[in-house]
């Protein structure tokens, strides 16, 4: 149990930093490299990375087309090619559905009747001192650094290498603002996969459309031909009796050709009129699904600050622990 809990807290918070480094800022990039601030030259790339001249002026040529031997953040900006709104929005919506991911997984475990989160920290702080480091919880478990500092990442939240029993406890309490996210998550989730559908239906009813245009075309063409090449026989077996017979027969086919148009040009009123009714529900739905999405971002700030309070008080209850044990 205490391996699992360890993988998945440490997996969680791995891929949620992932995503968070799509949040990085191209200004602060360029202000590493720049040692002026306002542009970046050969020199700069040598102090940052050991490149020949040639690899220098290759990658300099990269952000800049003019041939110069500097580049400018516009450059920079240019050659990068950012979107900033479409990055943040698909990079916030990554965030929110790995916390909702991460939420998801953390409440299996709860749910697990083995799991006692009481008990798992005793096992871990066998000599009672209330609180773990990297030290005693590497000896409990035989998983990688990189998992057992991740799992600190997200349990240790004034970074002082301890979890205390109280930080430990609170991290698997239930938080009705996690749950209303996650619940809001599915929800978009749900009308987003609604909205394709209905796109992917109009597509079809457009491709039907023009098969069947495509298809009666031909057949209408095909008639016309064999009605022209009947005229042409019976001409030269019967004469023009016949081909005042061919005339009456010609005329109805005709009149069975436009009432065959009309039954198609009302079916095909009735599919475009659903159509448009099909389309005016995507845009209400999109309008719907921005609303949503704006509220998710509103709920992942709150519970920031409410985690960032929680911190904040869990951390002055320590401070006033260890004041008091040391005066006493």
């Amino acid at each position: 149990m205490l391996n699992h809990l360890i993988t998945i807290i440490a997996e969680c918070q791995i891929n949620s930093e992932q995503i968070k480094q799509l949040f990085v800022d191209p200004h602060m990039a360029f202000q590493m490299l720049s040692s002026n601030g306002h542009d970046i030259d050969q020199s700069d790339i040598k102090r940052f990375i050991s490149l020949n001249d040639e690899e220098i002026k290759h990658l300099i040529s990269q952000f800049n087309s003019n041939s110069e031997a500097r580049f400018t953040y516009a450059d920079f900006i240019n050659s990068l090619k950012l979107n900033n709104n479409n990055n943040i929005r698909e990079a916030l919506i990554k965030l929110l559905q790995q916390e909702a991911i991460n939420f998801n997984k953390v409440q299996i475990l709860k749910e697990d009747s083995n799991f006692n989160p009481t008990e798992i920290f005793n096992q871990i702080d066998q000599f009672g001192k209330g609180y773990i480091t990297h030290r005693t919880l590497k000896k409990c478990t035989n998983l990688s650094n990189d998992y057992i500092s991740a799992f600190f990442r997200f349990l240790d939240k004034d970074n002082d290498g301890r979890i205390f029993e109280s930080e430990f406890l609170s991290a698997f309490k239930s938080s009705q603002k996690q749950q209303q996210l996650a619940v809001q998550y599915k929800d978009l989730r749900q009308s987003q996969e609604k909205e394709k559908q209905i796109i992917q239906q109009c597509q079809q009813i457009q491709q039907n459309l023009q098969m069947n245009e495509e298809k009666n075309s031909q057949q209408r063409i095909k008639q016309v031909q064999q009605l022209l090449q009947s005229r042409q026989n019976l001409d030269r077996s019967k004469g023009q009796n016949s081909y005042s017979s061919l005339l009456k027969v010609r005329q109805q086919l005709l009149q069975i050709d436009y009432i065959r148009r009309n039954s198609q040009r009302e079916t095909f009123e009735r599919l475009l009129k659903y159509q448009h009714q099909l389309i005016k529900n995507i845009k209400e739905k999109n309008e719907e699904t921005t609303q949503k999405q704006k509220n998710l971002s509103s709920l992942h700030d709150q519970l920031y600050t409410m985690r960032t309070q929680q911190d904040l008080s869990l951390k002055r209850k320590r401070e006033y622990s260890i004041h008091s044990q040391s005066q006493l």
